[in-house]
């Protein structure tokens, strides 16, 4: 990836994003079923880019193994940044999984709300509620998933709760 690249692909998101916006002034269903279309497009890219990364951990994976075969040396730091692949592609994967899960039921009421004329009302509630928890989730999700992450938080919250019991 390349900065050209990013900056590209951050135009075309920004315009995408602005001549969708317009849509919801124009007409709600339409913006609705281009909301939903969006969704999935963005899914297929994440499970595209998750699928991708897997495929070139597993490769990396395997030309270290063979370099170690004909070396005939099992050296504990490959060892160790192969179990780091893996791990960081798992935990890749399941933040995807938690993801999809709570974007989902917003791709399937946009589009049902693009094509029918039932008012969805307490649907929409409780689809942004669960779009809106993945971001409650993730927190958990990060220090359950990243042993540093979660070792850093535990040592805070012994500080703040030591600094508690001190001032008591």
């Amino acid at each position: 990836m390349t900065e050209s690249r990013v900056k590209f692909t951050l135009v075309i998101i920004w315009l995408i994003s602005f001549l969708v916006s317009g849509f919801g002034l124009w007409n709600e269903r339409v913006y609705s079923i281009l909301v939903g279309v969006l969704i999935v497009i963005c899914l297929q890219i994440s499970a595209f880019s998750y699928v991708r990364i897997s495929r070139i951990v597993r490769r990396h994976q395997l030309q270290i193994h063979a370099q170690q075969q004909a070396v005939q040396s099992s050296d504990a730091v490959n060892n160790l940044n192969i179990t780091r692949l893996k791990r960081s592609a798992m935990n890749t994967f399941v933040f995807y999984i938690v993801l999809t899960v709570c974007y989902f039921p917003l791709y399937v009421l946009s589009i049902r709300y693009g094509t029918s004329d039932k008012d969805w009302q307490t649907e929409w509630t409780f689809v942004y509620s669960l779009v809106f928890s993945n971001s409650s989730i993730n927190p958990f999700l990060y220090c359950w998933r990243l042993r540093e992450l979660r070792a850093a938080v535990l040592k805070t919250a012994k500080q703040m709760l030591c600094k508690q019991t001190e001032e008591n």
